[in-house]
């Protein structure tokens, strides 16, 4: 399968005034050309992610993008649900919530509330868990010894996204934790290419007390876009 194409072959790296652009070569197995711009902000930790894919073959190709961010052990991943709505004000169905056949929401390491779901990071649990969902603001941090990883995405309205409609996605096991945001199905002519954009950003001092609505509202609203 394309998606499995290794490439972890030597880039090139075009250093700019504000970041770098680390290029590979175009995929024998696929034909296609992946790069990663990285632009820093002006001040402060933020962050701008450009992954790019072209299509160098002769032919229409059609794929989504799938950006994963590997996250070192003993953290917690948190995300936010789309605004909640009462009953029996607003009864259509908002959003997807997605499960593989390995989720087992009686683990532990899931925590949800109204608003916020949340995934630890277990080394001693080597059983892996995974969940999908839409959210046309996306966005998902990790805390880490009162540090916070923070990366924000916009999904494209009305895209065409994969795994039952997923804009981003977070797994587990016993040897890390991701952070995933997706990008829409794309058909791409030969020598097109496709963007997905994310926001990084790094904050120290983030103190957690409980994981409720409350207190995630108080340390993660000030900091979301």
């Amino acid at each position: 399968m394309a998606t499995w194409a290794p490439d972890n072959v030597a880039v090139h790296v075009e250093i700019r005034s504000n970041g770098v652009i680390a290029r590979e070569p175009v995929e024998p197995l696929t034909g296609l050309q992946k790069e990663i711009q990285v632009e820093m902000a002006a001040s402060g930790s933020e962050v701008t992610l450009t992954h790019r894919i072209a299509n160098r073959t002769l032919f229409p190709l059609e794929f989504a993008p799938w950006a994963l961010t590997m996250m070192a052990q003993g953290g917690v991943a948190v995300t936010g649900f789309p605004p909640r709505g009462r009953h029996p004000i607003n009864l259509e169905a908002t959003n997807p919530l997605v499960m593989w056949a390995y989720t087992d929401l009686s683990d532990k390491r899931w925590g949800f509330t109204r608003k916020y779901l949340t995934l630890r990071q277990d080394p001693n649990n080597p059983e892996a868990q995974k969940i999908g969902l839409f959210n046309p603001r996306t966005w998902a941090g990790y805390l880490l010894n009162r540090e916070l990883f923070l990366k924000q995405y916009t999904p494209e309205p009305g895209g065409a996204y994969t795994d039952f409609g997923c804009s981003f996605e977070t797994f587990t096991n016993a040897e890390f934790l991701e952070i995933e945001t997706l990008g829409p199905m794309t058909k791409l002519a030969p020598n097109q290419s496709v963007t997905h954009v994310e926001h990084w950003s790094l904050h120290r001092n983030v103190a957690v007390r409980e994981f409720n609505d409350g207190e995630l509202d108080r340390v993660l609203l000030p900091l979301l876009k």
